[in-house]
């Protein structure tokens, strides 16, 4: 091989195996606040009971709960109707309105749906209250929860391909120092 297209070879593996390694890296911009401002940012609850509240200022909160195809998906929420009033809804996995609540004068809504798609599904309560108002929640699911794996997505195809890439280049570097360690010095005698 001429030494001008093994150096070319040697810059490429060199700036594939960096960049390879950047791939793998965790992306810190790939991960938002769960501050339940929005779908974007909706907090993860389990099945289980929370009281929750609407911060002052906001009018709605957002929650998503993951859940496996055929699970029976319910939600209920309680609060002061006395203060203030509550709705209810229920959005699957394809961000669709699935399901809502909001009858007035009710101490509580309820919705329930059955998931036609494993995912996260969403729930958004809202008010017209902004002073803040508080409330029980309560989330069930029969027939199918688990923790979700959490992971990037796509992250599996260019961890593979990243792994292959790195190996590659390795073999060449490697190949590369080899061939520099028999070439012998003009000035040697041997």
């Amino acid at each position: 091989m001429p030494k001008p297209f093994q150096k070319k070879i040697f810059l490429l593996c060199s700036f594939v195996f960096l960049f390879s390694i950047l791939l793998i890296t965790p992306i810190n911009e790939g991960y938002t606040a769960e501050d339940g401002s929005s779908f974007a940012n909706a907090m993860t609850r389990t099945p289980g009971n929370y009281i929750e509240e609407i911060p002052a200022g906001k009018s709605e909160i957002y929650y998503k709960v993951y859940c496996l195809l055929d699970a029976n998906f319910s939600v209920n929420i309680s609060f002061n109707s006395s203060k203030y009033n509550l709705s209810l809804f229920l959005y699957s996995s394809i961000n669709n309105l699935s399901d809502s609540s909001d009858t007035f004068g009710n101490d509580y809504q309820n919705c329930s749906i059955k998931c036609n798609l494993t995912g996260y599904y969403l729930i958004k309560i809202n008010t017209i209250y902004i002073l803040g108002c508080e409330f029980d929640l309560n989330i069930s699911l029969v027939g199918g929860y688990e923790y979700p794996i959490l992971l990037i997505p796509g992250f599996e195809f260019v961890s593979i391909i990243s792994a292959l890439l790195i190996i590659i280049c390795v073999f060449f570097l490697f190949k590369r120092i080899k061939v520099l360690k028999n070439i012998r010095s003009p000035l040697s005698f041997n």
